[in-house]
């Protein structure tokens, strides 16, 4: 059985398929924070509170426009 393990967002039309595991992924975004300083999360990330989901929200629309989930 194949198991789709893409992560589903905004720019999946655009971002093709990933070789990368979820764990590879994951090492990723965080070597982005600790080498860049660059935060790649979802808004909708369940490790987030409700609060932090909407201000994440909240400066994604101040910054490159309009909730890309309304």
């Amino acid at each position: 059985m194949s198991v789709d393990n893409r992560y589903q967002n905004a720019f999946n039309p655009w971002q093709g398929d990933s070789n990368f595991s979820d764990h590879e992924l994951l090492t990723l975004r965080k070597r982005a924070w600790l080498e860049q300083g660059i935060l790649i999360i979802s808004p909708s990330d369940d490790r987030l509170p409700t609060s932090e989901q909407i201000v994440l929200c909240k400066i994604g629309s101040r910054l490159y426009g309009d909730d890309p989930a309304a």
